[in-house]
């Protein structure tokens, strides 16, 4: 693996990572979209990350499945990378706000929580079901947890999306992961999530507030994470399917 790239749904997720590998914004191949990309090197990886980009009519970060899926497009077909890892914040299914900030790296699968269908065929369809790459040796090593991550299109909680979570074994709800692996999927990219957390679900304090809240300390963590997570890669090539 000596292309990777990083996608983040918000810039200001993103920005500390950048600034800890070094990369520098560079003009993208795919001409105008909202999309920024960033670029550089550690060692002898390429390095890109990708940004989904400012929504131009409302001013805010482009968040969720759609705008995700549109940059893992972008990622594939472009900068066609040898893995791809989808770096962000979550929420976690606990109600133990030590687990505020900590790490966690996808395990198994990833799935989509929202997506009800109950009719035949598409119903497991709309679960995804998408596989991640075996990142074991790589959370013991930089010290992170993992679990089975579900996206969804909503910050809010509901029990609806509690119940899905819960019959899957998945931890970790973010709104990007699910919709990338599906890109990587379809392109046989090796995939895999970062997520550091900013929400426990269990809790009666709404998602959004513990977002707020414990956001610049997520972030900062997860720019540690990744850094580290690089840095591995880097030296150790160990990654499996």
């Amino acid at each position: 693996m000596k292309r990777i790239c990083m996608i983040f749904a918000m810039l200001s997720e993103a920005i500390p990572t950048v600034n800890k590998l070094g990369l520098i914004e560079v003009s993208p191949p795919w001409g105008k979209a909202p999309s920024r990309l960033y670029m550089g090197k550690l060692g002898g990886l390429e390095l890109s990350c990708l940004v989904n980009g400012i929504d131009e009519i409302n001013g805010v970060d482009l968040i969720g499945p759609v705008p995700a899926a549109y940059s893992g497009t972008l990622a594939c077909s472009y900068i066609k990378p040898d893995l791809i890892v989808s770096c962000g914040t979550a929420g976690l299914l606990s109600e133990d706000l030590s687990e505020i900030g900590k790490t966690y790296l996808s395990k198994q699968k990833c799935i989509f929580h929202d997506r009800n269908v109950p009719l035949p065929g598409f119903d497991v369809s709309s679960l995804g079901n998408y596989p991640v790459l075996d990142v074991s040796a790589l959370a013991f090593a930089i010290g992170a947890s993992q679990g089975i991550v579900s996206s969804g299109s909503s910050l809010a909680l509901s029990q609806a999306d509690i119940n899905v979570m819960q019959a899957n074994n998945a931890k970790i709800k973010d709104m990007e992961c699910a919709a990338i692996a599906w890109v990587c999927t379809l392109s046989q990219t090796p995939f895999f999530a970062i997520k550091s957390i900013t929400n426990v679900l269990l809790r009666e304090e709404l998602s959004e507030d513990q977002f707020i809240n414990n956001f610049d300390l997520a972030v900062s963590n997860l720019s540690f994470s990744v850094y580290e997570a690089i840095l591995f890669i880097e030296k150790n090539e160990c990654l499996q399917s």
